[in-house]
């Protein structure tokens, strides 16, 4: 099955992040960012799969980032829920058939 932009609307989020805050606390969150700045102490960041942009707004403090999302309703939800992230971009993609490589 290949899920398409559909998939992920508003019901789809009510259901599985209802509690997003909850299930995001702080510490979570900053573990996270923790690991993704010992690998990425600056530079730029692609956010693949954004949902409501709480990850994507804590690395924005140190990093250049872009964040994504198939979902419409989630990118709009980000842009409500972080009104004052005017440093972090927004992007509704989808992103298929991408291949990655290590160096």
């Amino acid at each position: 099955m290949n899920p398409t932009a559909a998939d992920f609307d508003q019901g789809y989020f009510e259901s599985s992040y209802r509690e997003y805050v909850a299930q995001n606390p702080p510490r979570k969150v900053s573990t996270y960012v923790d690991v993704v700045r010992s690998y990425l102490p600056s530079g730029r960041l692609l956010a693949v799969g954004c949902a409501f942009g709480l990850y994507a707004v804590e690395m924005a403090r140190f990093l250049d980032v872009t964040e994504s999302d198939i979902s419409s309703y989630a990118i709009d939800e980000a842009r409500r829920l972080h009104p004052d992230a005017t440093d972090l971009a927004t992007l509704n993609a989808n992103i298929t058939g991408a291949q990655c490589s290590a160096p």
